[in-house]
C-alpha cells in the first residue's frame, strides 16, 4: 500500500503537468493565433454528432474571451467563461509551481 501511495505521489504532479500544458494551449491559443485558423482547426478535430454538445462553440467563445467580448462568448457557449476562467487559473498555478521549482533550482549551489 505505501509503494502505491509513493507511486501516486510521483506520478500525480506528472499527469497535473502534462494537463496543464494542454489547458495552457487551450488559453493561450485565443490569444496568439488567428480566428480563422482557430476554427479551421476545429473543423479538422470535429467529431460529427446529432446534438448539440457542452463543447459545440467553444472555439468561438474562447476568441470572443480573448478580444474582450462577453456576450457574444456567452452566447456562443454559456459554459465558455466559466470553463476559461478555470483553465486560466489552473494554467497561472501551473505557470507559478514551475517558475518557483526552477528559481529554487537554480538558486541551489552546485
Amino acid at each position: 500500500m505505501r509503494e502505491l501511495a509513493r507511486a501516486l505521489r510521483e506520478a500525480l504532479p506528472l499527469a497535473w503537468g502534462v494537463l496543464s500544458c494542454l489547458t495552457l494551449t487551450a488559453v493561450a491559443a485565443p490569444f496568439l493565433v488567428p480566428a480563422g485558423k482557430l476554427h479551421a482547426a476545429a473543423a479538422a478535430l470535429r467529431v460529427p454528432h446529432e446534438q448539440r454538445c457542452p463543447l459545440c462553440g467553444m472555439t468561438t467563445a474562447f476568441v470572443h474571451i480573448a478580444r474582450g467580448e462577453p456576450l457574444p462568448a456567452w452566447r456562443a457557449n454559456k459554459l465558455a467563461i466559466p470553463l476559461f476562467l478555470v483553465l486560466a487559473a489552473d494554467s497561472l498555478a501551473f505557470v507559478c509551481i514551475l517558475a518557483g521549482r526552477v528559481r529554487r533550482r537554480s538558486e541551489t549551489p552546485l
